[in-house]
């Protein structure tokens, strides 16, 4: 009986095979990436006549969302997350905040958000928020020209957090930043991409983190002196993180050029001295 012949069987190349494997491995971790990354809630500042407005959407689900800030304004704003306690309501915050945070904290928290930005500048160190459901309002606590904060004219928006399932982790952080009474701990080098994890170490005061590049020729002390002075900021704040409570905790995603910064905190003491005045200030080099 005749045999019929056996099919030839055609070898794939071994290098072949591991680059497809090689590819397939790339893409299923670009996707494990993606996946990973927390949803961005962009906030965009404009001004017009005097009156000063955050465009945003009105509701988020719930879970970390990284705040990306537009400033299309001439003056420098921040986006500070608050949150309303149960059965308190925007009226009462919106009254209240007009005489400055301290006199709102009985009314809900201090939740942190991305720092101040320059004016026609996009944030480069945008926070990441593990937000939870309830009520917020965002908020600029910046003076204007006439001395009032600019949410008293116009800076002051509802954000609703829904409940739902997060599409993202908590983020797991590079670096560690510890904010004291009155010091500013992190590394003296950061690469340009880390994710920092700030806390709040402090005894009693909120603290906040703003970061700004430093221009030839001029320094930390020069930017020390210029709020000292009362006087506009030699630098342009590119983000950082808003104010939170000690015992919290928050990230910060840079997304910086290589060169020195600095970074500082602003926020007043109760003896109206700012915390940069009593040693919050420093430089730090991105690699």
């Amino acid at each position: 009986m005749r045999r019929e012949p056996t099919p030839t069987r055609t070898k794939r190349p071994r290098g072949l095979l591991m680059a497809l494997c090689l590819v397939g491995a790339t893409l299923i971790q670009a996707c494990d990436e993606a996946a990973a990354a927390p949803p961005v809630l962009q906030v965009i500042a404009s001004e017009s006549e005097g009156t000063y407005t955050f465009d945003m959407p009105e509701t988020v689900e719930e879970g970390p969302t990284r705040i990306d800030f537009v400033n299309n304004g001439e003056e420098p704003h921040p986006v500070q997350l608050f949150k309303l306690n149960e059965g308190v309501t925007i009226e009462e915050v919106a009254e209240g905040l007009r005489s400055g945070p301290e006199a709102v904290l009985d009314l809900g928290h201090l939740e942190g958000g991305t720092g101040l930005v320059a004016p026609h500048q996009e944030s480069q160190v945008d926070a990441v928020v593990d937000l939870t459901a309830g009520t917020y309002v965002v908020v600029c606590f910046v003076p204007g020209p006439d001395g009032a904060p600019h949410l008293a004219h116009g800076m002051l928006r509802p954000l609703e957090v829904t409940e739902g399932t997060p599409s993202a982790a908590p983020p797991e952080a590079t670096h560690q930043v510890d904010l004291l009474d009155y010091a500013l701990v992190l590394p003296d080098e950061l690469p340009g991409d880390a994710l920092l994890e700030v806390t709040n170490k402090a005894s009693m005061e909120p603290h906040e983190m703003i970061v700004a590049p430093l221009p030839e020729g001029v320094s930390v002390d020069d930017v020390l002196a210029s709020i000292e002075a009362g006087e506009p900021r030699p630098v342009a704040a590119v983000g950082g993180m808003q104010a939170i409570m000690p015992g919290e905790t928050q990230h910060l995603q840079l997304d910086l050029e290589p060169g020195e910064y600095v970074v500082w905190c602003e926020i007043p003491s109760p003896d109206g001295a700012s915390h940069a005045q009593k040693g919050m200030i420093r430089s730090v080099t991105v690699q």
